[in-house]
């Protein structure tokens, strides 16, 4: 990566972290609007586990689709994987 990409990468990433948190925070209002769901769900720190495995689980899947067909994206989900497991 060029010193200019890596610049721009840079500098749109406070941009691309208030996306995610955006999206995220309205898909999760939305799953816990649903009525009856809390009886599905576990509470506390169990919920954070199973909210990071279902996370995870997706950003694999992901990175196994961009490898397949879109090889050139498959950095995005690998920055999910990376920002999930904390590597």
């Amino acid at each position: 990566m060029g010193e200019r990409e890596a610049f721009e990468l840079e500098r749109m990433r406070p941009l691309g972290e208030a996306w995610l948190e955006r999206n995220r925070s309205a898909f999760l209002e939305g799953y816990h609007g649903t009525s009856g769901i809390e009886k599905l769900m576990p509470k506390g720190k169990s919920y954070d586990a199973v909210l990071r495995a279902f996370e995870l689980d997706k950003a694999l899947y992901e990175l196994s689709y961009e490898l397949s067909y879109r090889p050139d994206w498959a950095e995005i989900p690998r920055g999910a994987i990376r920002r999930l497991t904390g590597v």
